[in-house]
């Protein structure tokens, strides 16, 4: 039986005496399952130590919400203080966003949770913050990206509303967390759309045993949003609002956040980098030298910001590729990136693996190619470190580098232009796909250029492409008017040896977000030497408006070298699963990569026509 009949069978406020019959359904066995599993007592085989206070306090009260089952019956089976210590080093150093590290800041991180959970959360409460509700999603979940407070809205009890993003892979992506107080009163709690319903958070008595006339009052006193969420945390679970029925999937969600150490998908987590802390002999941190990163900035149509990278190896034996008794070679990596923010606090990781084989025939197209490496970053601007890692799981061999990145806040006047992409090809993005791939703009997907030192060759030409932000409007009124964009290009310790190019661009190609992509191929014809490029973009318009030229002016620079013995060729593609790309490419192509001062990560969007054709009108690639 579906989800929603089983509901339907329900009656609309449950009793304290009301029982369930029938055949459970699976979702609800699970959530009972993990229930029990973690009352389970001891077996006899396994011999409890008694723990001396500091060890007794660590595992009740520091690490209580992120420790694993496993982990906390290994640690009440040690023996000596010696190796209890060794297990608190290495649970901290397994979770190191920057492992080898002296510094962990995600060990920071949690104390620093626990302190202001017990600062915030412990008043009224009657027991300590950090054991309270919000105390605990603090902790697990650390703080929220949004928070909404209802404490005095008419005819409800008072109510927390906190969102979140991106908040643990083992999570939707999206979803929120409510907490309320029972009769208005004491500590605030877990508010559930099932076991509570929209009937629990008012306070009038038509709303008793009617959920429609408590989402009215909801949504009279404190808006339709919150009706909603009374119904659903998760945003994009479909609702209906006019019988308040609703499913499980909210409390899925909420005992997940309960057990979330022991989901299947930390606890793989959690044992992968424990058995690549024992096994991996050779951790190679060596800055530059094994990887190169190139990063972009960029902003889909919806007016969301994200960060595109691609990751580089050197040399092709950077990778192996294992010989397997059936004639084809395998190889089996990972990349992951922690993306940290203000005083190195760790926001989220992605992490993505890639495992393949290949025919003898491909291994010896592919043998003499390095391997690079693409994705996106979701974030917001601001200023981040990321911190990157390829692993070479046959190799056990990590490489490891970081980058500093900035991500400028969109402009509520003038224009911004936060970075450069030289890139080597480029080719029609499917339209289906173009919100997911990285380095997709405008309808384009483009194959970046990358290296740690830029390099190009005599008789080549340097293709790149901007994006200009500008404030949002109605592509109507950019109509008729124009923009003049800039390329300046020569060597700092020549001067007078710099080539400038000047172009101009309707600004009725940007769309409705306030999004506009250009580009050019510009000539190397000039001597050997150390490189720098500016793109300038200018609108005459704005400048009548705005006293600062500067405010009006958006600009972005990149470093490069120009040398002989270049070659360029294209890149090997190899498919992988969205929103990352694996990607082969001859050792004979020195890469360029054009480090920009402002970084910037987006969710791909779809581009406008007007985009699409502003690229194919331009004799740039």
């Amino acid at each position: 039986m579906p989800i929603h009949q089983f509901l339907q069978l329900m009656p609309a406020r449950r009793q304290n005496d009301a029982r369930i019959t029938g055949k459970i359904p699976c979702r609800i066995l699970a959530v009972l399952i993990i229930a029990l599993a973690c009352l389970q007592p001891p077996t006899l085989g396994q011999k409890r130590q008694k723990l001396e206070k500091g060890y007794r306090e660590w595992l009740e009260h520091d690490v209580t919400y992120i420790i694993t089952k496993d982990e906390k019956d290994a640690f009440l089976r040690l023996t000596t203080n010696e190796a209890r210590e060794k297990f608190i080093e290495d649970f901290w150093e397994i979770r190191n966003p920057n492992p080898g590290s002296p510094s962990n800041s995600y060990k920071d991180e949690i104390y620093q949770r626990i302190a202001f959970a017990d600062a915030r959360f412990g008043i009224g409460s009657g027991m300590e913050g950090w054991r309270t509700d919000r105390g605990r999603a603090y902790i697990t979940l650390g703080p929220p990206q949004q928070k909404q407070v209802f404490r005095n809205s008419a005819n409800l009890y008072p109510i927390e509303i906190w969102f979140y993003g991106g908040a643990n892979p083992a999570l939707p992506p999206f979803f929120y967390v409510m907490f309320y107080q029972r009769e208005g009163s004491g500590d605030y709690h877990f508010y559930s759309p099932y076991t509570d319903g929209p009937d629990k958070l008012a306070t009038g008595v038509e709303a008793i045993n009617s959920r429609t006339a408590a989402l009215k009052m909801i949504r009279d006193s404190a808006g339709p949003e919150v009706a909603r969420v009374s119904l659903s945390l998760l945003p994009d679970e479909p609702v209906d609002e006019s019988t308040g029925i609703v499913s499980l999937e909210s409390d899925v969600l909420l005992n997940s956040i309960k057990n979330l150490a022991n989901l299947p998908v930390n606890r793989d987590e959690i044992l992968r980098r424990r058995t690549l802390k024992e096994t991996v002999s050779s951790r190679i941190l060596l800055e530059g030298r094994n990887l190169d990163i190139v990063t972009f900035p960029a902003r889909d149509s919806r007016g969301l910001t994200r960060l595109d990278y691609a990751l580089r190896l050197h040399n092709p034996k950077d990778l192996s590729m294992t010989a397997e008794s059936d004639g084809r070679y395998t190889y089996a990596i990972e990349v992951r990136v922690a993306v940290l923010g203000r005083d190195n606090q760790l926001i989220f990781t992605q992490e993505k693996k890639l495992t393949d084989s290949v025919t003898k025939a491909r291994f010896d197209a592919l043998k003499d190619k390095v391997f690079g490496y693409e994705g996106t970053l979701p974030l917001p601007p601001g200023k981040y470190r990321l911190d990157f890692q390829f692993t070479d799981w046959s190799q056990k061999a990590a490489y490891h580098t970081t980058r500093q990145v900035e991500i400028p806040a969109l402009p509520k006047d003038g224009l911004v232009v936060p970075g450069v992409l030289p890139f080597l090809s480029a080719e029609p993005a499917d339209p289906g796909l173009a919100d997911l791939m990285p380095f997709t703009v405008g309808g384009v997907q483009f194959t970046p250029l990358a290296d740690k030192d830029p390099v190009l060759g005599p008789r080549t030409n340097l293709q790149v492409m901007v994006q200009v932000w500008a404030p949002a409007k109605d592509p109507r009124q950019n109509l008729g008017k124009k923009l003049e964009v800039q390329y300046a290009f020569g060597r700092p310790a020549a001067p007078g040896s710099a080539k400038e190019i000047k172009e101009e661009v309707g600004t009725d190609q940007f769309d409705a977000a306030g999004s506009l992509a250009t580009g050019k191929r510009l000539p190397l014809d000039q001597a050997n030497g150390n490189y720098i490029l500016t793109v300038s973009v200018n609108s005459p318009e704005r400048a009548s408006l705005i006293s600062s030229a500067a405010s009006a002016t958006g600009r972005s620079a990149s470093w490069m070298r120009h040398a002989s013995g270049f070659a360029a060729h294209c890149n090997w593609i190899i498919p992988t699963r969205l929103p990352g790309r694996g990607l082969w490419t001859p050792t004979t192509q020195r890469r360029i990569m054009l480090q920009s001062s402002a970084s910037i990560l987006t969710l791909a969007s779809r581009s406008t026509p007007i985009q699409r054709r502003s690229f194919e009108s331009q004799p740039v690639w």
